[in-house]
């Protein structure tokens, strides 16, 4: 839940196009807020955890287990998808799944070490690539969709130093589970919802890289962030079967990012807002787009949210209306997406007697790059979902799409989905 890369059909040509997915299946973030992008949530006490989870307590084993620092979870997705009209093939369905398992261990419950987390988690895919088979569009409407694979998905550990002033993590990390995390797009399916396309080599979904990354926390204002991961179309670390690693067309070098943020609250009330700027670099070589290969790759990214509302939840107070704006740069010669802005708002709990529904609407526009013969040069995205919370660990989402121009090549396309989730 964050970079999916697809190989485009003939008439696109012979380069690989790199679009993120929103389903980073990463953890949690270092401030305890779930991951917009990631499918397993971050785990939660352990009463909150067995009333969300279809397994239950395991006969007592779970809250035992939870007491000595050690929780276990797993979430399954089931995604259906119909193109309407328009794309590579219309009137056609699209059938994949995604299984994660998942473990956290803290060090202060188990072994008396304050500040440290050990983190584990498996993930399968299996299924038809909706993208590939029925749109060609080039943001990835699904994100869920990646080559089949099994692996170990995540593996790190992480360490707090001075209360919360300094965190150090290391290990095979989901690089979008702390970096260009957006608060309110966590919940539509579109990649491009998760962090902006034009940062390209991004390591995530499918395919997370080893890494380290530091975090300073200066009060409860400002954040910097960075990191450094060896990702490129060589690193397989930990992965059994299937290769995802072919999604990123890069030859060696290593991927850098840094981010700085600033946190605030509005007057006359718990309304939170956030601004991230950040700049990444590759130093590994691209494919140009137009041919041959160039060293090295860089851009910029942005966004802003904001709670504009909040509600009355189960667990107590939550936003209840919030809204986001994001955008990015990148260099054309190299990078599929140069250019990038969306946003969108998504509401919980506005719904009287459904505290735990969610709603959203967003939209994203992205220009390509120096890709030759293409007949656009620009593809549109709109979508709008509605979350409906079965029981405490079902839902389902229906979910429609429109896109303008995919892939810059094909006629517009009208795509419905339909995402079942369960944890247990």
């Amino acid at each position: 839940m964050a970079r999916r890369t697809i190989s485009l059909p003939r008439r696109y040509g012979a380069f690989v196009l790199t679009v993120p997915a929103l389903m980073a299946i990463g953890p949690v973030r270092g401030d305890g807020t779930a991951n917009p992008a990631a499918v397993p949530p971050a785990p939660p006490p352990a009463a909150a955890d067995i009333a969300a989870r279809i397994t239950g307590d395991w006969g007592g084993l779970r809250p035992r287990l939870a007491e000595r620092g050690l929780t276990i979870g797993g979430t399954a997705l089931l995604d259906v998808s119909r193109n309407l009209t328009g794309g590579l093939r219309s009137n056609l369905t699209a059938v994949r799944d995604l299984i994660h398992i998942h473990l956290a261990l803290d060090t202060r419950k188990a072994f008396a070490l304050p500040g440290g987390t050990f983190y584990l988690d498996f993930a399968s895919h299996n299924g038809t690539n909706g993208t590939a088979d029925l749109v060609g569009d080039a943001q990835g409407f699904d994100n869920q969709d990646a080559p089949r694979f099994n692996q170990v998905y995540e593996v790190w550990y992480q360490q707090k130093l001075l209360g919360d002033t300094f965190r150090l993590k290391a290990g095979k990390m989901d690089a979008n589970s702390e970096f260009a995390v957006q608060e309110y797009g966590r919940e539509f399916l579109g990649s491009t919802m998760a962090y902006s396309t034009t940062i390209s080599a991004m390591p995530t979904y499918p395919n997370p890289a080893p890494g380290a990354e530091v975090f300073f926390k200066a009060d409860n204002h400002f954040d910097l962030g960075g990191g450094v991961f060896y990702d490129n179309g060589q690193q397989a670390t930990f992965i059994f079967t299937g290769r995802p690693q072919e999604t990123q067309s890069i030859v060696g070098g290593v991927f850098l990012i840094g981010e700085a943020g600033y946190h605030w609250a509005l007057p006359g009330g718990d309304l939170h807002g956030h601004v991230t700027i950040g700049g990444w670099g590759h130093t590994g070589d691209f494919p140009r787009l137009s041919g041959g290969l160039d060293h090295g790759a860089q851009g910029f990214y942005g966004f802003v949210d904001q709670c504009l509302c909040r509600v009355q939840g189960i667990d107590g107070q939550v936003c209840g209306l919030g809204a986001f704006l994001q955008g990015g740069l990148s260099d054309g010669a190299v990078s599929p997406m140069a250019a990038h802005i969306g946003g969108g708002v998504s509401a919980t709990g506005l719904i009287p007697g459904r505290p735990n529904d969610v709603q959203g609407i967003g939209a994203n526009w992205v220009q390509f790059g120096d890709q030759p013969n293409l007949p656009y040069s620009y593809e549109l995205s709109v979508e709008a979902f509605y979350k409906l919370q079965l029981t405490p660990w079902l839902s389902a989402k229906p979910d429609v799409q429109y896109i303008r121009h995919p892939g810059g090549t094909f006629s517009d396309a009208v795509v419905l989905t339909l995402r079942m989730q369960m944890n247990f």
